[in-house]
């Protein structure tokens, strides 16, 4: 899941679960705009405070978070992480 914003010229691409530049069609959307894009990723402490998801999935997630602003910044760009 991801989500698209756009404001004052700026797109927001917010990472919830896929955790990937390439075939991410938000992200090459609006890379292709020409316009400034802004990475996004909020942890979202209810969500992992959930009794389903565990410490492993929490690492999992964050290795993974490490990757893609590699990824990011291999294009010029960062992630961004609230």
């Amino acid at each position: 899941m991801f989500y698209i914003c756009s404001m004052s010229g700026v797109h927001v691409i917010w990472f919830k679960r896929d955790l990937r530049v390439h075939d991410h069609a938000a992200l090459m959307s609006a890379v292709a705009s020409g316009a400034p894009v802004l990475p996004l990723f909020i942890f979202e402490p209810g969500y992992w405070a959930l009794p389903e998801h565990s410490r492993r999935q929490f690492d999992f997630v964050r290795e993974c978070l490490e990757e893609l602003d590699a990824a990011l910044r291999a294009r010029g760009s960062t992630l961004v992480i609230r």
